[in-house]
């Protein structure tokens, strides 16, 4: 019979202890791209509700208009659809 922390038993603590390693990095990962998103979605969330953001919303309008007039145009109405519905 095998005693407690045999040699039979280190290759599974071995892949038991790199499997939580695995794990641990993984999270800390996942951790990590979630804060960032947050972050960044904080941030664009911020710079859309200045000012400078709101007054430049005709010079982009613009711009997309220059681009692409049929898909800007559907947009609008899209959104004015919605803004209908939505009252």
């Amino acid at each position: 019979m095998a005693q407690a922390g045999s040699s039979d038993d280190r290759p599974a603590l071995d892949e038991a202890l790199e499997e939580r390693n695995r794990l641990w990095e993984e999270l800390q990962r996942s951790r990590a791209a979630e804060a960032d998103l947050e972050y960044w979605r904080g941030r664009a969330s911020d710079i859309e509700a200045s000012r400078w953001w709101r007054a430049g919303a005709p010079l982009r309008l613009a711009k997309r208009l220059v681009a692409d007039p049929s898909m800007t145009l559907e947009n609008i109405a899209f959104r004015l659809k919605e803004r209908r519905r939505d009252r």
